[in-house]
C-alpha cells in the first residue's frame, strides 16, 4: 500500500509512510492509520486506535476546509 503513495508523500527509509501522532501526513487533507504509518509498535489495537484518530483529524480538516 505505502509504495503506491512512493512520489506523492513522504516514505521513510523502510517504505512506510511519514504521519504524526495525528495521522497527518506532508500532503495537506490525507491522513494515514494502521501499519502503513511509521511508529514504533505495530499491533491490532494500534492500528485501530489510528484508524479513530484519522477519521477524527480528516472530519476537522474538511469541516475548517468548507
Amino acid at each position: 500500500m505505502s509504495r503506491m503513495c512512493a512520489g506523492q508523500i513522504t516514505l521513510d527509509q523502510w517504505g512506510y509512510v511519514v504521519a504524526t501522532e495525528d495521522c497527518k501526513t506532508d500532503v495537506p487533507g490525507v491522513f494515514l492509520a494502521r501499519d502503513i504509518r511509521t511508529k514504533p509498535i505495530r499491533q491490532f489495537v494500534s492500528a485501530a486506535s489510528d484508524s479513530t484518530v484519522a477519521g477524527i483529524m480528516a472530519e476537522r480538516y474538511i469541516m475548517e476546509h468548507k
